[in-house]
C-alpha cells in the first residue's frame, strides 16, 4: 500500500510538475546560490551602455535565465556562453565593437549581450514605449527576435488602439518570450503576473518602473536588500513589490 502511494505521488508530480515544485523556494538574483564571479562585468557594461543609474542586476538575472551563469553553456542552435549569443550575432556586434575579442570569454560575452540589449532598448524607445515597459520589450526581443515582438506589438495596436505595455503585447508574442520575461521578473523578486491596472500609473508601479531605474524612494524598513548596505536603497527586492515613486533617470542616449 505504501509503495502504491509513492507511485501515485510520482505520477502526480509528473503530470502536474508545478504542484510538485510549489513548496520549492524560487531563487532570486541576490541568492548566494548564484556566483558573483561575473558581477563586475555585469556592473561595468550595464553602466557603460545604460548609464550609472541603471540596475545592473537585471542583466545578471538575464544571464541566469539564459545559462544559469555557465560560461561553457551551448544551446542546440549554437548559442554560446553566459548570455547565449549566436556566433552570427556576435559577428554583427563585433563590427561595431572590434575590441570584443571572443564570444567564449565571459567578459566579452556579457558585454555583447548587454550591448545587444541596448540596441533593442533603443529600437523600442523609437516606438515610444515608456521606460517603465521598455526593458520587458527588450528582453522579449532578445529572446524571440525583434521582428517577432514587433509583429506582436502591431497586432496589439490593432486590438487595443495603443500598445505601450508588455502585458498588452505578451499574449500575442511567442510563448518562449513570455516565459523568458516572466523568469527574469521572478529572479528580480517581482511577481510575474500583475493586475493590468498596476501597470497603468506612470510613476507608481509594483514594477518600480521596474527597478531598472536604480533611484527608488524606498519606504523605511524595507531596506537593505540581501547583502546590501542599509544606506543604499537601490536594488531592494522588498521595495520592488510596493508602489514606489521613481525618477526616470534612464540614459537618454540609449
Amino acid at each position: 500500500m505504501r509503495k502504491s502511494g509513492h507511485v501515485l505521488q510520482l505520477i502526480l508530480v509528473l503530470l502536474f510538475p508545478a504542484a510538485g515544485l510549489a513548496s520549492v523556494k524560487y531563487l532570486t538574483v541576490w541568492d548566494k546560490h548564484w556566483t558573483d564571479k561575473y558581477d563586475g562585468h555585469f556592473r561595468k557594461y550595464a553602466k557603460r551602455y545604460f548609464g550609472p543609474q541603471f540596475n545592473w542586476y537585471w542583466f545578471k538575472a538575464q544571464g541566469i535565465a539564459e545559462s544559469t551563469l555557465k560560461p561553457g553553456a551551448k544551446s542546440r542552435t549554437g548559442a554560446i556562453g553566459i548570455m547565449q549569443i549566436l556566433p552570427s550575432t556576435f559577428k554583427y556586434i563585433r563590427k561595431r565593437n572590434p575590441h570584443f575579442v571572443d564570444v567564449k570569454t565571459p567578459r566579452w560575452n556579457i558585454a555583447a549581450g548587454i550591448y545587444y540589449d541596448k540596441l533593442m532598448y533603443g529600437r523600442w524607445k523609437k516606438k515610444n514605449i515608456p521606460p517603465s515597459e521598455r526593458l520587458a520589450f527588450s528582453f522579449g526581443s532578445y529572446n524571440a527576435g525583434y521582428g517577432r515582438i514587433l509583429k506582436a506589438w502591431k497586432k496589439a495596436r490593432k486590438k487595443h488602439g495603443k500598445a505601450t505595455r508588455w502585458s498588452q503585447v505578451a499574449p500575442l508574442a511567442p510563448k518562449p518570450a513570455r516565459i523568458y520575461v516572466k523568469k527574469i521578473n521572478k529572479l528580480m523578486g517581482l511577481d510575474a503576473d500583475l493586475p493590468a491596472n498596476a501597470l497603468s500609473a506612470p510613476f507608481y508601479s509594483p514594477l518600480a518602473a521596474f527597478p531598472h531605474v536604480a533611484t527608488l524612494t524606498c519606504p523605511a524598513g524595507a531596506c537593505p536588500g540581501p547583502g546590501l548596505p542599509a544606506r543604499r536603497h537601490r536594488y531592494c527586492p522588498a521595495a520592488s513589490r510596493l508602489f514606489l515613486r521613481i525618477s526616470d533617470e534612464s540614459n537618454t542616449s540609449v
